[in-house]
């Protein structure tokens, strides 16, 4: 999944973390890599509208929440990798050939983002992700899907 049509930026998967012997963690966007078929950089959505690895690691919309259930607003919510769960309404996504929009189920009025800036950590540049107000004209909401052979097991 790669970030608009000129960007030399993708959706990377996140590294392990060996708690849980899994990616987890923020979701971000990495210059892509020159090689093709890069694990890495490889993402499937599935029948149920979930953007995931080969690892059952799912693309969400991540709502914080408080004891009472209630929904804790922060300003935009940050997109992270975790466990996927078939379910789950912040990990369920539509794709907009017309606009190239990525539309979260959870709020089809909310569109997935990256920063305008750029994080420079660990020697790697790299966007944040999040969900903002869909914008047909935001250049940083538009997507490219680029169709990859995979193999069901």
């Amino acid at each position: 999944m790669k970030a608009a049509k000129h960007s030399p930026y993708c959706l990377h998967k996140p590294k392990t973390n060996t708690a849980i012997n899994q990616p987890y963690g923020q979701a971000y966007l990495h210059k892509c890599s020159l090689l093709i078929n890069v694990l890495d950089e490889e993402f499937v959505i599935d029948d149920y509208g979930r953007i995931m690895t080969d690892e059952g690691i799912c693309l969400d919309s991540f709502r914080k929440t408080s004891i009472d259930g209630e929904e804790i607003v922060e300003g935009a919510r940050k997109i992270k990798m975790v466990t996927c769960g078939s379910q789950k309404p912040n990990q369920r996504w539509v794709y907009e050939t017309d606009t190239y929009h990525l539309k979260n189920i959870g709020d089809d009025s909310e569109c997935l983002e990256r920063s305008i800036t750029l994080i420079k950590e660990d020697g790697e540049d790299k966007y944040e992700l999040f969900l903002g107000p869909c914008d047909v004209r935001n250049e940083l909401q538009k997507w490219m899907l680029f169709p990859v052979a995979w193999k069901i097991i």
